[in-house]
């Protein structure tokens, strides 16, 4: 099957995303029963963004919702039926419901996003990253040879003739400003 690059969202991927980061999030709520939750989130979609290829936000972001949702209904199906989660969900207010899948969604696509950064950050080469050669030192910039160049030139010349206290310091200007362009 052939990709579409511009394609939004992957159902496989979303099933894919899914299993993550629904093992995630069980796994860090039988570890840490407080925030557990969240943080198997974002270290599973993280694990995801890592593992899988592209830019999975979308599917991260909807498997941790989904995951919450899940999560909150499974606490009122324990020991009841389908009804009792229905019960134990609206039980909860809905602002409060809400909070919970969005700030589930957040870290989802947060720790996606994350994962895939590193990826991309780990697999890329520096030269290939940032578009040019990697800077070796003060005096490789372009501008800061062609400014030490020119007061060398100016230096050596045979008119031994002070220049004025202007000229030297607007010299001076400028050979700083291109080294602070090149410290940034």
């Amino acid at each position: 099957m052939q990709e579409n690059s511009s394609q939004l969202f992957s159902a496989t991927m979303f099933g894919v995303a899914l299993i993550i980061i629904g093992l995630g999030t069980y796994i860090g709520l039988s570890v840490l029963a407080f925030a557990g939750a969240f943080i198997g989130m974002f270290l599973a979609s993280l694990v995801f963004g890592l593992a899988v290829k592209g830019r999975p936000i979308v599917e991260g972001a909807t498997a941790a919702g989904v995951s919450k949702l899940a999560l909150l209904l499974s606490g009122g199906v324990i020991g009841n039926s389908i009804g009792g989660a229905a019960v134990a969900i609206s039980s909860v207010s809905p602002t409060t419901l809400l909070i919970s899948v969005l700030l589930g969604v957040a870290v989802g696509a947060f720790g996606t996003h994350f994962g895939d950064d590193l990826r991309e950050g780990l697999t890329t080469p520096v030269e290939e990253a940032s578009g040019t050669p990697v800077d070796r030192g003060p005096n490789t910039h372009p501008e800061v040879r062609s400014a030490n160049q020119e007061t060398t030139s100016a230096e050596s010349g045979s008119n031994k003739t002070p220049r004025s206290s202007e000229a030297t310091n607007d010299n001076e200007q400028e050979l700083s400003d291109d080294v602070e362009l090149n410290t940034n």
